[in-house]
């Protein structure tokens, strides 16, 4: 059971979605993108699920918003938008999973237990050098400062961890952190690793600490 604030201003296919979610034991609340951010900062829910296009707004105003305000959940945008950019900009403010309209309602519910799975999965603290992330906290240092990123670089980031010296390549990812099959085309892994590797920069780590394998993947360097 996870509380999932959904935020969708079409009332039909709202209370379509609540009614699945909350048929499979999930508590919901609805907010049609008129408070947004808001209701994020008081509800503190484990999940979003936001629109991209809504009434009063976006959902990545409402997303960029909500994350610099320090929410830490899990945000999945359910959109009828199809562009490769949308997708981008969505990851980019911070988001952990891109949907499209119109989907099957188990990929929906599949694509939520994936998202809760990571707060189940491999317990425990990490360090390597200058680096270590206390997964439980969802919390990243680098020289003992702390280092703020969004719920997807720190899974990321994780993964990278668990793997240190070995190439994730694309399926690993999308299995492991996505919850989905590659389907060959998408590449969000690409733009998130871009992502979090300049994340790192700033926070003073080298800029090869994650490792381009051409043709297999990533690796995050160990530090002697």
């Amino acid at each position: 059971m996870a509380t999932i604030l959904l935020v969708e201003d079409d009332g039909d296919l709202a209370d379509l979605t609540r009614e699945l979610l909350e048929a499979h034991g999930h508590v919901v609340t609805v907010d049609d993108g008129g408070v947004g951010a808001d209701t994020i900062r008081k509800l503190s829910p484990d999940v979003v699920i936001l629109d991209v296009q809504l009434e009063e707004g976006t959902g990545y105003a409402i997303c960029k918003e909500a994350r610099e305000a320090g929410y830490s959940g899990f945000i999945l945008f359910l959109t009828a938008r199809v562009s490769p950019m949308d997708e981008r900009v969505a990851f980019e403010l911070g988001a952990d999973d891109f949907v499209r309209k119109p989907v099957d309602p188990d990929v929906l519910l599949l694509r939520i237990a994936a998202l809760l799975r990571r707060r189940r999965d491999e317990p425990g603290t990490w360090r390597n050098g200058r680096l270590s992330i206390d997964h439980p906290r969802r919390t990243v240092y680098v020289d003992g400062e702390e280092v703020v990123l969004t719920s997807g670089q720190l899974e990321l980031l994780w993964l990278l961890a668990r793997n240190l010296g070995r190439v994730v390549g694309r399926e690993q990812y999308y299995e492991e952190v996505r919850g989905i099959a590659y389907d060959g085309v998408d590449r969000s892994y690409d733009n998130r690793i871009s992502d979090l590797r300049s994340r790192l920069a700033e926070a003073g780590l080298p800029g090869d600490c994650i490792v381009t394998v051409w043709g297999e993947g990533y690796l995050l360097r160990p530090e002697s």
